[in-house]
C-alpha cells in the first residue's frame, strides 16, 4: 500500500490493517513452534500448533473483506479460542518454565489498540485468575510433563523473542494509529460553527467547505461499511470512527441533505428493505428478515419510518409495485 493510500485510511481501516497483520504475525510464530515441538518430539504440541495455524488461516479469508465494524465483535471470540489454547500449553509448561506465562501478555498488548481499558483491565484479570488456578489444579491433568533441558532453553528463547517482536509490532501500530487520530482531530477541528455575528463570506465559504469534507467522509462510510445495518449503531459511534464529534456529524448531515442524522440514517435502511423487496435472491426471506438485517429492531418502528419516507405502508409499496410474490410477506401495518 502506497504512502498516499495509508495516509487516506480512515481509523477503522488502520485497525483492520492491524487486526488482518496481526493475525499474519501469529501463523508466523505458529508455523515455527509448530516445526519446534515436532523437531523435540513433542508430537501433540506439534499438531496443536498445526490445527491451530490452519483455524487461523480459516478466520483471515472470514473476516478479510469485512469492515472493521463487523470484525471487532469477532475478536473477542477469537481471543477466548487462543486464551485457552495458551493455556494448554502454559498449563503443561509451567513447571518446567515460568516464562511460558508470558505468552499470557498477547492478549492484553494485542487488543491495546482496539478495545477501552476497561475491557483490558477485565482480560488481566481473566489472565491472573488463570495462572492462580494453573498453579493450583493438580498435575494429574498434564498430557506431556518431560521436557528435556535443551528444549527448555529452546522454548524460553523462542518465546522471549517472540513477545518482543509483537510488543514492538503493537506499538508500532499503536504509533500510526495515534498520529492517525491525531491528524484527523486536527482537520476536524478546522471546522467551525457559525458564529451569529461578526462573520466573514470568506469564513461561511470555508465551513461549509470543511462540512461538505465531513459529509463526504460520512457517505463514504456509510457506502463501504453500511454502520445502519447495526440497530445499536448511534451517532456517537459514527463520529468515534471518523474521529469527530456528534454535534459536527449532526450539522455536515444536516447541511448537506436537509435531514437530521436520524432520518438520514433510516432512509438507508429504507433504501435497502425496497432494494431487497425487489431481489429476487430474497424472495425465501420473510419481510422481518428483511427490515431487521436493514437494522430496524422492531416491526412497529418499521412501519412508522417506511410510511414518513415512502408515504405509503409496506403493503401498499409492495401492491403498487407489483410484487406479488411478495403477497405472504405483508406484515400488519
Amino acid at each position: 500500500m502506497s504512502k498516499n493510500s495509508e495516509s487516506e485510511l480512515t481509523i477503522d481501516g488502520l485497525l483492520k490493517q492491524y487486526s488482518i497483520n496481526y493475525l499474519y504475525s501469529i501463523l508466523g510464530i505458529l508455523i515455527i513452534n509448530c516445526l519446534m515441538q515436532y523437531f523435540f518430539m513433542h508430537y501433540i504440541f506439534a499438531i496443536a500448533n498445526a490445527v491451530c495455524f490452519f483455524l487461523h488461516v480459516l478466520f483471515i479469508i472470514f473476516i478479510y473483506r469485512l469492515p472493521f465494524l463487523y470484525i471487532k465483535p469477532l475478536i473477542n471470540l477469537y481471543l477466548i479460542f487462543i486464551f485457552i489454547f495458551i493455556y494448554f500449553f502454559v498449563y503443561n509448561l509451567w513447571e518446567a518454565s515460568l516464562v511460558t506465562f508470558i505468552w499470557y501478555l498477547l492478549i492484553p498488548f494485542g487488543i491495546f489498540n482496539i478495545f477501552s481499558y476497561k475491557i483490558i483491565v477485565r482480560w488481566v484479570i481473566a489472565i491472573f485468575g488463570v495462572i492462580i488456578l494453573t498453579v493450583l489444579i493438580p498435575n494429574i491433568y498434564k498430557i506431556e510433563s518431560a521436557f528435556s533441558k535443551k528444549y527448555i532453553l529452546f522454548t524460553n528463547a523462542y518465546t522471549i523473542i517472540t513477545i518482543l517482536y509483537m510488543i514492538v509490532f503493537i506499538l508500532y501500530y499503536n504509533n500510526k494509529i495515534t498520529k492517525r487520530k491525531e491528524e484527523l482531530d486536527f482537520k476536524k477541528r478546522k471546522i467551525i460553527k457559525y458564529p451569529p455575528f461578526s462573520v466573514t463570506t470568506e469564513e461561511v465559504t470555508e465551513s461549509e467547505e470543511r462540512y461538505e469534507e465531513l459529509f463526504g467522509e460520512i457517505i463514504a462510510y456509510f457506502e463501504r461499511n453500511k454502520p445502519y445495518q447495526n440497530a445499536d449503531f448511534s451517532i456517537q459511534d459514527l463520529a468515534a470512527q471518523l474521529h469527530s464529534n456528534s454535534t459536527y456529524i449532526s450539522r455536515a448531515v444536516n447541511i448537506n441533505t436537509k435531514m437530521n442524522y436520524k432520518t438520514f440514517v433510516n432512509k438507508y435502511r429504507i433504501e435497502q428493505v425496497k432494494t431487497q423487496l425487489s431481489d429476487v435472491n430474497y424472495d425465501k426471506y420473510n419481510l422481518m428478515y428483511i427490515y431487521t438485517s436493514a437494522g430496524f429492531k422492531h416491526q412497529s418502528t418499521f412501519n412508522k419510518v417506511f410510511k414518513q419516507v415512502e408515504n405509503m405502508t409496506p403493503s401498499t409499496y409492495i401492491h403498487i409495485h407489483g410484487l406479488k410474490n411478495r403477497d405472504d410477506l405483508i406484515i400488519k401495518n
